[in-house]
Order: structure tokens, then sequence, then C-alpha cells
């Protein structure tokens, strides 16, 4: 029965599911023909991707209600080359109302008669199923989807008005919208823009006479604007919210009065569910509200200060209803995010473990999604990419389940970073084909910002960073589209990066001092020590080696007060590239060792590497025996990858030192030449050049020392450990020439990148003479 929504079986009600239900009233309604996979999924789903096996567990479902099965077929039978059709008869019956609507249809076919011809003389037995909603003149109504088929509405709630006149209560402009979206149910009854995303886009910056909507609609791809105000009436608080499509004056105004307004915002809910999903009304997302007015006001504030990149502000409210009310989930997932961006992924990661746990007993897949995407965020941060990629993994279903487009999109970006940086390139491709086809199949812009990230780390494994730089740079039009200051510093970090491997040092080295600055700034630790470490080898590959060392020691100190083990990592070896140029070869060996030990190779082979390339360089000096053992190692952890190939420059590197240890001369010029061929820009053929010279020095090799020379017009050199080393061979085979144009290229980089710095309005002084205090600031911070 249509209205009611009951099936019968020889009189008795049959219990089934309501998408099951759905499924016999779409099949009865179209019985004429077949129906094809697609329009099955488009009626019941609408645009929300479904697996096949969740498709053939409701058909499976379906029939079991009917008493028919796969292999009998005589009610419901798969066509091939056309789809699913109801095959039993139907009769329409009227008697009096929409409900008595029936379809009889005969018993199941024994299997020996299925492919009989109609049997006429037999006993039927009625099955009263849904069909259609009769008109009152017996005409029959066109066939419309179920309630969840059609696309579901995207939600945007933007920041409130504070009309109050009261500064106190800024925090509800951005707090009470952070609140709201926070307590809806957005993946049964509509889809909640992250409210983040809604905030940036709505204060950006537009062009005069740009309506703030309309760009917030192109920003979010959101169908309907929850806005509003807060003002102060009669002594009490005004909480005016109104709801409606974009561009629209027509709507529904939401009123309550009251004398707190995060309280406001709570009793707005119910009023808020029933205006944007119509009469339906869903259970309290998550099983809990603060119930208290003081615990919402403080999500509320940190809601506010998240949204604008203050998660060091954010943390202590989100941590404070957290623990005064564990039941609400949303304040404990933006803990865990507060303490990931704060520097804090040990204690990120319990938190979020935690609530996935109850995302997972509560049934809600589009957190336990959120969750896991969020602890594969912490472990990229890490460098650990195979955990990362596990998370990812683990999270997919959960957002299979909850029908959302967006979160399936976000985990394809962030699984094809991964599988980038562990060198599986093809794998990668599909999960970025992937991602851009949902992204453009469902109509996803703020996403389009994580598609370029993504198209950057999949050009980096590449080692292809004039794309690297392109998608650095659509990344940057994405962010600033949606007024995402810090996905725009993440894009610039993306370019400065691309400069620094196309042997434009010194255009990146403003750019670093910008990033960290803005993250010091914005308390944002990871951006900020990554930007410093930059800072400080761009410093150091022009000469300013005093200043370089400062900020690298404050970078270490930093990362070990946040047990941050691959920056500690990049550090080390900083430090020790500084060692070895003092002459300190044994501290440079131990600071290498150190470096290596820091790094997984089962979740970052690359960095493991590199680590040892390193470690390789200084042992040439101190230790040759352990160059030897160094390429074991890599040949072993290289065959155990799935494109040994992507690391054919390092293998060829490390090579050329063993053979160098091993006194094979043919050997070290053929593999240092394999290492010149395979590497595909200035960056990588600056490492095989200073390594070529390191040689020679060793060994007196002056076919070393022409390959680390070649091309070699000294004025165009751009690094100073390739200078030292060139004004070291210099000195070991007394030519004069090379010695002068080393010491005059030396000044010319260490003039150049202050003119730079000056012509970026950058003051050179505070960049080489203040400390600048990565950590004393961070530790004052904590």
């Amino acid at each position: 029965m249509p209205a009611s929504r009951r099936l019968f079986r020889d009189g008795q009600a049959v219990d089934i599911e309501a998408k099951v239900f759905d499924l016999i009233q779409l099949l009865v309604g179209n019985h004429e023909r077949a129906l094809d996979k697609q329009e099955i999924v488009e009626a019941l789903w609408g645009q929300r991707p479904i697996t096949d096996a969740a498709l053939s567990q409701l058909i499976y479902k379906a029939r079991r209600a009917c008493d028919d099965n796969g292999g009998r077929q005589a009610v419901i039978r798969t066509i091939h080359g056309r789809g699913l059709q109801w095959v039993a008869p139907v009769t329409e019956a009227v008697a009096g109302g929409a409900d008595t609507a029936v379809t009889r249809i005969p018993p199941p076919i024994a299997p020996a008669d299925a492919n009989a011809a109609p049997v006429r003389h037999r006993r039927v037995a009625a099955l009263a199923v849904a069909l259609l909603v009769l008109l009152a003149t017996v005409a029959v109504l066109p066939w419309r989807w179920p309630p969840h088929a059609a696309s579901l509405p995207r939600v945007a709630l933007v920041p409130i008005e504070n009309a109050t006149g009261e500064a106190s209560l800024d925090w509800t402009t951005h707090g009470l919208p952070g609140l709201l979206a926070s307590l809806l149910d957005e993946d049964r009854e509509f889809h909640v823009i992250d409210p983040l995303q809604v905030a940036r886009a709505w204060e950006y910056t537009r062009a005069p006479g740009e309506d703030r909507s309309q760009h917030t609609r192109t920003a979010t791809n959101a169908s309907v604007i929850v806005g509003g105000a807060l003002r102060r009436v009669a002594g009490l608080y005004e909480l005016r919210l109104h709801v409606g499509p974009l561009g629209q004056s027509a709507g529904k105004d939401i009123i309550l009065t009251g004398i707190e307004p995060a309280a406001l915002a709570i009793a707005a809910l119910p009023r808020l569910r029933a205006a944007l999903a119509g009469s339906r009304q869903s259970a309290t997302p998550h099983g809990a509200v603060p119930r208290d007015p003081y615990l919402a006001q403080g999500f509320a504030r940190g809601m506010d200060s998240a949204m604008h990149g203050k998660w060091a502000a954010a943390h202590p409210y989100f941590q404070l209803v957290a623990q005064g009310e564990p039941g609400f989930l949303p304040a404990r997932y933006r803990l865990g995010q507060a303490q990931m961006r704060t520097g804090h992924p040990e204690t990120a990661e319990t938190t979020l473990r935690a609530v996935l746990a109850d995302a997972e007993g509560g049934d809600d897949p589009a957190l336990a999604a959120w969750v896991l995407k969020e602890l594969a965020y912490g472990a990229m941060l890490k460098h650990a990419f195979g955990d990362a990629l596990a998370h990812i993994r683990e999270a997919e279903p959960y957002a299979q389940q909850a029908g959302n487009p967006a979160i399936q999109a976000d985990l394809a970006t962030q699984a094809a970073n991964a599988l980038s940086r562990l060198k599986h390139n093809d794998d990668a491709s599909r999960e970025l084909a992937k991602a851009r086809q949902l992204i453009e199949r469902h109509d996803v812009p703020q996403l389009r910002k994580a598609l370029h990230a993504a198209e950057v780390f999949a050009a980096d494994s590449r080692s292809d960073f004039l794309a690297l730089e392109q998608a650095a740079r659509a990344s940057l039009v994405a962010s600033q589209a949606l007024g995402d200051e810090r996905s725009s510093t993440i894009a610039l970090y993306n370019i400065a990066y691309a400069m620094e491997n196309q042997g434009r040092r010194l255009q990146a080295l403003p750019l670093w001092v910008r990033i960290r600055d803005w993250a010091h700034t914005h308390q944002d630790y990871h951006l900020e020590v990554g930007a410093a470490w930059y800072l400080a080898s761009g410093l150091f590959n022009v000469g300013l080696v005093e200043p370089a060392e400062r900020i690298n020691a404050q970078v270490l100190a930093a990362a070990r007060s946040h047990a941050d083990r691959m920056q500690q990592s990049l550090a080390l070896r900083f430090q020790a590239g500084s060692e070895w140029l003092r002459g300190d070869i044994e501290v440079a060996l131990a600071s290498c060792r150190a470096a290596s030990a820091l790094v997984d190779p089962d979740n970052d082979p690359s960095s493991q590497l590199n680590a040892w390339s390193a470690e390789a360089f200084v042992a040439l000096d101190a230790e040759p025996s352990e160059v030897v053992a160094i390429a074991r190692r890599t040949d072993t952890l290289i065959s155990a990858q799935p494109d040994p190939s992507a690391h054919h420059l390092r293998q060829q590197w490390i090579h050329a030192a063993r053979a160098a240890v091993e006194g094979d001369a043919a050997a070290t010029h053929a593999a240092l030449e394999a290492a010149r061929e395979a590497a595909v820009d200035g960056y990588e053929t600056t490492e095989v050049r200073q390594l070529a010279l390191h040689i020679a020095l060793i060994a007196h090799d002056p076919v070393s020392a022409a390959i680390g020379l070649r091309d070699g017009d000294i004025a165009r050199l751009n690094d100073a450990m390739l200078l030292e080393l060139a004004a070291r061979w210099a000195a070991q085979r007394d030519d004069a020439q090379l010695a002068e144009q080393v010491v005059q290229r030396r000044q010319e980089l260490r003039q150049a990148a202050i003119e730079t710095l000056r012509e970026a309005a950058i003051d050179p002084a505070t960049v080489l003479n203040e400390i600048t205090a990565t950590s004393e600031r961070r530790h004052t911070s904590h």
C-alpha cells in the first residue's frame, strides 16, 4: 500500500526495509519494461555512488520479500543485456482510496517451468504490493522518484551578523553557524558543507559589485543558504535565521528569543531541520547535543577560532566541551583536528581513535570517514605514507555508505597523494582520475584545490617540476576563489618548492620568508617549520651559512619538542652538511646516522634513500666501508618497490660512491654518468655534480672532476656546497683561475640574495641577523 508503505503476501504483512519497498515500487510502476542498473541507482540513490554489491543485496532482499529467488525469477527477472523487470502479472484495483491499489501475482513458478508460457489455470495468491497513487478520476500519476532519490540539497550556513552592538559577541558571527552545522544530520536528509569552507568563501575579497551569496554558491556549489542575524530586543537576544534557495527572497524565517545566543542556536535546530527537509524529522546526530548553554557557547567559540585558522585558540574550547559533554562527538572530532594542527599528532590520534569507535557504534559513516581521513592527514605529516594509505582504504567503505561524493572525492585525492609519495605512480594516476570524475560529476568546486594539490604530489613523484608548478598555481587560484588562506599559503609553498627544484632558488627565497611568517602568525607548526627549513636551506645555498645554521637549529629544537621525526631527520641532515663543511667529519656522520634512523623505509622509501645518500656522502671521508653497506641496503629497498626504476637516480648515485670506495674508476664514472642522465632538473644535477667533485677530491680523479664541472660555467652556479667543492678542487690542483671564479661567484650569490629580499620589501637584516625564534616562540605559545 503506497500511503502506508506496507507490503502484504498471502494476506500477511511482510516486514521489509524502506529501500527494498522503494525498489519493488519502482519495478511495479515500470513493469512494462526492464530497467537498467543506472536507472535503478539514480531512482533510488540519486547521484550518490553505490557499489554493485549494495545493489545486488537490495535485489536479493526484494526477491526474498516476494518469495522469489535468483534461480526461479518468477517475479523479478534479470533480462540479459537490458536490466531488471517485474514479470509477474499486475492488476490495478481501485476501491475507495489510493491504498486499495494492489497488484496480484502468481505463486513462484517451479524451476522446471521457468521458461514456460504464462500459467493461466493455476490458483493465484494475492501479493499486495505498492503500485501507483491514483487520482480521484482513477487516472494513474506518472512515476515519482522515492524521497531520497533526488540529489540531496547542499546546505551552506553562512556567517551570522552580530547586530547586537556588543563586541563581546563577535564570536557568534562564525561560531553559531559552526555550532548549527555540526549539529545537523548531514548524511541522511541533506549535505551540510564544511562551515570552515563556507566562512572562507563568504569572507573572500570579491570584485566590486560581485554578489556575496552568488560567490559562495559558486565556490561551494550550495543549493540552499542559511543566514541571519543576532539582535538585542527588549533586553533579550533575538536570533533570526533565513532558509531559502540562493538568489531568491522566498524561503522560511526562523525567529527565536532568549537570554543566551548559543542556547538559541540549539533551540533553532528542530525548526531548521524541518525547514530544510520539509516535514521529515531526523534524530539528533551523534546522539547528543551540548545540553549546557555554556558548553554550547564554548563549542561555538572554538568553531569561530577554527574558521579563522586559529587552531591553538580553538583547542581549549573544544577540549572543554569534549570533557563536559563526551557524547557530543563533533566537539571531540574538532579537538582531534586542533591537536593535529598544533603539532600534537600522538594525542590527536588517541582522540580521533576514540571518536572513530563511537562513530562506528553510533552508525555514523560520514563521521567515521572524516575521522579516518584526519588520521591519514596525520600520517602524511609524519611521512608515514603507507599508514596514510591504510587509513584512506579503511575510510572508503564508510564514505560509500554515507553516500557523500564530496567525502569520496576527497579520499581519492588523499589516496593519490600517498601513492605518489610511495612512487606507485600508476595507482596514483587512477585515483586522480577517480577524484576528477567525482568532482566534475557532482560539481564539488571546493575540492578542486585538493585535486590540484594531488597533481602537485604526482608531478613531484615524476620529478616533473614544471608540471608541479603549474598544478600549484592552479591550486592557488582554486584556494583563493574559496577564500582559503591556509590552502593558498600551501600552494605558495609548493610554487616555491618547484622553483627550488628548477634552479630558481633566489626567486623562492622571499616566498619562504612570507610563508614562514604567515604560519607563525597563525600558529601553524608544520607549515612554519617546513618553510623555515627551506629558508635555512636557501640561505645556506647562497653561502649565508651562519644565519642558515641558526634557523635550522631552531627548526630542530621545535621538531624535537613536537616529536616530529621527519622534520628532525631533515634538520639533522642539514646540520650534518654544516658540520662537514667545518671539517667535523665524525660529528657529521653521527648526525647523518641519526637522521637515517628517524625515517621509516616502509612508509617513506624516498626519504630513506635521500637520508642514506647524505650518510654515504659523509662516510666517503669518515668511514668508507660504511658506503658499501649503505649500497647493499639501498639495492634491497629499491628492489622491493613496485617500480624500482623510479629510484634509478638515487641507486646510481650510491653505486658511484660504492665504486669509488672499491677503487673501480670505470664503474665510478659509469655510475656518475648514469646518475647525471637520470637527473631531470637542476637540483638533481647539482647533487650528482657535488658527489663527482667529492670523489675527485678523495681519489685525485680528474675524470670525476670533469663530470662535476661539466658545463661548469662557474658564473651560473647557484649552490654554495658545489662552489665549496670547486674551490677545494682548485686548491688541490693549484688552479688560480678557477679559485678566483669561485670567490667572485660566492660574492655575487650573497649579494643577489640580499637584493632579492630587499626587492620583495623584506628587510634582509631581519632575516640574516635576528634569531627567528621558531622554537623559542613556539615554546612560549605552549
